[in-house]
């Protein structure tokens, strides 16, 4: 093999690695959009349960704002991660605009996480409370 045919199918590699990038970033985009449906679902469910809540538990309030949050981290993500995929002009922006994403379902995430264990101690305090009595 000549120079010249190294240099085309090195080119040729080079192109069909492109290719493969751009497909795997499109799938990449799609499975966050399907992430972000599986959040939604869960922020609805938790909402239909909050709403058959007779007490206010201390601490789901914060869970469930801190889901809302984290979804709109998701929804930010994905809407970044398919400008990345689908338009090679706004590859910087997307990014920026995932970053944001990312950023949000940190926050949110620890707000679940902060209210989470405020439910837990609380469910442990009534088994202690009802195991005294």
């Amino acid at each position: 093999m000549d120079t010249q045919q190294r240099k085309d199918k090195e080119k040729m590699d080079s192109q069909k690695t492109e290719e493969l990038k751009l497909k795997i970033e499109k799938q990449i985009a799609g499975a966050v959009w399907i992430q972000t449906f599986g959040v939604l679902l869960e922020v609805i469910l938790l909402e239909k349960l909050d709403a058959l809540s007779k007490e206010n538990i201390e601490g789901e309030t914060e869970a469930l704002i801190g889901a809302w949050i984290q979804l709109t981290g998701l929804i930010t993500e994905s809407i970044g991660a398919t400008q990345q995929a689908f338009e090679p002009s706004l590859v910087l922006e997307g990014q920026q605009v995932a970053v944001v994403g990312n950023l949000l379902q940190s926050i949110g995430s620890a707000l679940k996480a902060v209210g989470g264990e405020k439910v837990f101690l609380n469910d442990l305090l009534n088994r202690v409370s009802d195991f005294v009595e």
